[in-house]
């Protein structure tokens, strides 16, 4: 009975940059605890199950059903099957480790669809076919949206032996609203590091701006977001986590997370190497321009007010 699963689901996310990866590698060791090597991207990029749970009863018309249900269902075929249609993640092939992926998503597509026709409109350069839903209740989308989600965790962790799935979506803290909607159970861990460091380390990804001053924005838009949805949930359901305590007090931090998560601490925690934090790297790779921006932008507290 998927409306009472016995597994459970944790969403470690952050600003990107901040430890979210080491602590998911960290609690995956434990023989109880499964995720996939890399994010799923299917939940919360746009397009995805989120995107369209949150919106699709904002705005509704029998034109724009038809066009969020084909975003959502290509944007699910393109992280099931590599190369699907060119797809923007080629590297992704998801009905690889998700061995029902593919079914749950035809099962998804039936029960969004009420029926499917062939029209003309403006706008359309040929005949096609088309999607209809009407309008649903957001408990209803919600229960679809579980049934697909659990029926893809619960399997994985069924083949994994496991007894609880972690996604580490660097920005699912964003959405924990609308994941305790459809996920109630599920239980989120934000990770947070030194401003300054994970500024240093934002510029010289390939995902964010590259100029100081605008990854400050970025950055800072972020936190501000997490702020104002953190000031709205149940606090039992998250724990926030500094990536620097995981590193000088590894033990207490580990098991006050397992408390949280309520799994058993592990031993086995004890073989990561956490010497590669980068602790300070700012100090190293920021302008003295570059810092005075981040003073600017009140990003100069070592943990941003947490």
């Amino acid at each position: 009975n998927l409306m009472n699963s016995n597994n459970d689901i944790v969403f470690i996310g952050g600003t990107g940059r901040c430890g979210t990866n080491v602590l998911k590698d960290i609690l995956t060791s434990h023989k109880d605890i499964c995720s996939l090597p890399f994010e799923t991207k299917f939940i919360f990029d746009p397009d995805g199950i989120i995107d369209f749970y949150s919106s699709v009863n904002s705005i509704w018309s029998p034109y724009y059903i038809d066009l969020k249900i084909k975003r959502l269902l290509d944007m699910l075929h393109n992280v099931a099957n590599k190369n699907f249609s060119s797809s923007k993640y080629s590297d992704w092939e998801l009905n690889r480790y998700f061995d029902n992926f593919n079914l749950c998503i035809e099962k998804l597509a039936d029960s969004l669809t009420d029926f499917k026709y062939f029209a003309n409109h403006h706008g359309l350069i040929d005949s096609r076919e088309m999607f209809f839903m009407a309008k649903k209740d957001q408990k209803e989308l919600q229960l679809i949206f579980r049934d697909f989600l659990l029926s893809i965790f619960d399997n994985y962790m069924e083949k994994n032996f496991s007894e609880i799935y972690i996604d580490d979506s660097t920005h699912s803290i964003l959405f924990i609203n609308e994941i305790n909607e459809i996920l109630p159970e599920s239980k989120f861990i934000y990770m947070y590091r030194d401003a300054r460091d994970v500024i240093s380390s934002l510029k010289k990804q390939r995902w964010t701006p590259t100029n100081v001053r605008d990854v400050a924005i970025w950055y800072k838009s972020v936190i501000t977001h997490w702020k104002l949805v953190r000031d709205t949930i149940d606090p039992s359901v998250y724990i926030e986590i500094d990536l620097y305590d995981l590193v000088d007090d590894r033990n207490n931090t580990l098991k006050r997370i397992c408390d949280f998560i309520d799994i058993t601490y592990d031993e086995v925690f004890s073989l990561f190497d956490l010497s590669k934090s980068n602790r300070g790297r700012w100090k190293s790779d920021l302008t003295d321009n570059e810092i005075q921006y981040l003073k600017e932008f009140d990003l100069f507290d070592t943990r941003l007010n947490f």
